[in-house]
């Protein structure tokens, strides 16, 4: 008798023992799930984080903004002009691409044209564009027009050294596109106080810069667009009213910049 009563309570600790193992080993495997979906994700965000900084690229325009704290745009500073408006510039400029670095790329921000009309990057250079050639004619535009320079001049390359690489991108579009108009444009100036923060970008060299496109255009029978004097002030440096950082443009003036270019080239 003495001895079935150990017995069953033999049995009834194995049972229990038994019970805390198998608990013990369903807490285990779902702990262990719960690691490996952590690790899953954590694994894609690293992914994403590298493939950032694989295409990192330096811009020397992305280090001015950085200084600065612009003010958010507006419903209706975006909204300068009517929506008709806005939609007539699309249209007229429906098989052109606007060529630049990351000032141009406002065009597309604020949806002043479409993307598929607009290529641009942000540290974009001549030399970089010229080696992005086949991206830049993949479209077969009608009409190109580009603006770069700034990078150029923040990197303290000559003026001589500046326009002659323009001249070899100008030539590589012409190759590949013999039926496109070209317009170069003028670079914009700078404020004043962006001429204090970056002694190599002053508006003296952005003159001089320009005055060589000038020459350089009329060598290769292409057009140049003076879009720079519609930004000045009486002493020659961006207007404080159209610029959000000193070199970038806000949202309003992108409108005048595209209507300048148009009566330019009607």
């Amino acid at each position: 008798m003495e001895r079935a009563r150990r017995n069953r309570k033999k049995r009834r600790r194995a049972k229990i023992l038994l019970e805390i193992i198998f608990l013990a080993l369903i807490v285990g495997i779902i702990m262990g799930s719960v690691k490996l979906v952590k690790h899953f994700i954590n694994g894609k965000k690293d992914n994403k984080n590298v493939s950032a900084v694989a295409n990192f690229e330096y811009d020397p325009l992305e280090e001015m903004r950085k200084d600065h704290n612009p003010p958010p745009v507006t419903k209706d500073e975006v909204e300068s002009d009517s929506q008709d408006g806005q939609n007539m510039d699309k249209v007229f400029f429906k098989k052109s691409l606007f060529l630049g670095d990351s000032i141009t790329e406002g065009i597309a921000s604020y949806e002043i044209l479409d993307d598929v009309n607009v290529y641009a990057n942000k540290g974009f250079t001549v030399l970089k564009a010229e080696k992005d050639i086949q991206g830049i004619v993949k479209s077969k535009p009608d009409n190109i027009f580009i603006l770069l320079g700034v990078n150029d001049i923040l990197n303290g390359i000559s003026s001589e050294k500046f326009v002659s690489d323009y001249g070899q991108l100008i030539d590589s579009i012409m190759q590949k596109l013999p039926d496109t108009k070209i317009y170069v444009q003028s670079i914009f100036p700078v404020t004043a106080n962006t001429e204090k923060k970056k002694p190599k970008l002053t508006n003296s060299r952005i003159n001089e810069f320009n005055e060589a496109l000038v020459t350089m255009t009329k060598e290769k029978g292409v057009n140049y667009i003076d879009v720079a004097s519609e930004f000045k002030d009486g002493n020659g440096y961006m207007q404080q009213e159209s610029s959000a950082d000193g070199i970038h443009l806000k949202a309003k003036s992108y409108k005048t910049w595209i209507s300048n270019v148009k009566n330019q080239i009607k």
